[in-house]
């Protein structure tokens, strides 16, 4: 199988996920490091079941130290459905308020922005931070809120699939897709099942078992690869048994199957990208194609007109599964 990087200067919209403001997480790796700057200065506390906010004015590169109490579930969120703000793209990291030991971190939860879900283990204060990708401090006004949840019992959710939006049925084959499942509940799952259900102008079934997802814990799960051989379109959805939230146990996406062009975002209008704000970047998409091909476009969606750029094509057999060798470049 051939696989080569397009690699865009300065911004390129790659859209690969859907994502869902109640689902949270609360990663094991990515947290940035401790900060010095404490916001606001008093430490916070509640038992509100609804969203509160901790500050409307915090700055990513600043925490808020909270108090926490053994058993209570709790939950800090950046997202716009939970009354959070975070107009760039946002961190956040959970520590001990006492040790700085990591606890959780979370990105791109809802979009862009970052939401924390965590059952604490102790009685005593953590410490929240906010950042911007990838660990970056800023000075742009942040609204972070917080609250308690009730024990709800099992409640799995989908967080996100991640696939493409475009496939080919001739370069695309096998496909794969993979998604990421919060345990949002107060309950332990063992041996949970994800089954991914392909129909329309094809179809496919497969189902991976997670061993065993703590309360608060995300898992990203791997499915078989797909062939679609037929063009039209695909609905994918992942799906896990019902339990005490039912609202969020199923996610689909629609994908389209032609002949000859692949492409991560969903639809044809941006609803997302990535950039930097002075100077230039390089974003690196990964395609893949089965057999010997040519590549005779390479279309980049940008937010503001006359932007300067430059395609590169790199091969995608590089260290780590990253860039290798440069093709082209335009």
């Amino acid at each position: 199988m051939k696989n080569k990087y397009f690699l865009l200067a300065l911004m390129a919209v790659t859209t690969a996920t859907v994502g869902t403001a109640d689902a949270q997480e609360c990663l094991g790796t990515g947290t940035c490091a401790v900060s010095v700057s404490q916001y606001p200065t008093a430490t916070q506390t509640t038992s509100s079941t609804a969203f509160v906010a901790i500050a409307n004015d915090m700055y990513a590169g600043e925490f808020a130290l909270c108090n926490v109490t053994a058993g209570v579930n709790y939950q800090w969120s950046l997202c716009s459905a939970d009354g959070g703000n975070a107009p760039y793209d946002s961190q956040l990291s959970l520590y001990n308020g006492t040790t700085n030991v990591a606890i959780c971190y979370s990105d791109d939860n809802c979009g862009d922005d970052a939401k924390i879900g965590w059952t604490a283990t102790f009685t005593g204060t953590v410490k929240i931070q906010v950042t911007e990708y990838d660990c970056i401090a800023n000075t742009t006004p942040t609204t972070l809120v917080w609250r308690t949840m009730p024990a709800v019992g099992p409640d799995a959710a989908v967080g996100n699939v991640y696939t493409m939006g475009t496939i080919s049925s001739v370069h695309s084959n096998p496909h794969v897709v993979s998604a990421r499942i919060n345990n949002s509940g107060s309950t332990t799952f063992t041996s949970l099942p994800v089954t991914l259900t392909v129909s329309g102008a094809n179809t496919f079934t497969n189902t991976q078992t997670i061993p065993s997802l703590a309360p608060g814990a995300t898992v990203v799960v791997t499915f078989t690869g797909y062939s679609s051989t037929a063009t039209g379109t695909n609905s994918v959805t992942v799906s896990l048994p019902a339990d005490n939230v039912t609202g969020n146990n199923t996610m689909a996406v629609s994908q389209v199957v032609n002949t000859s062009s692949e492409n991560y975002a969903y639809g044809s209008v941006p609803t997302g990208g990535v950039g930097y704000p002075t100077g230039a970047i390089e974003v690196a998409a990964k395609y893949y194609a089965n057999a010997a091909t040519s590549l005779s476009s390479v279309i980049v969606p940008f937010q503001v007109a006359g932007s300067v750029f430059k395609v590169k094509v790199y091969n995608g057999g590089g260290t780590g599964g990253g860039p290798g060798s440069l093709l082209y470049t335009s």
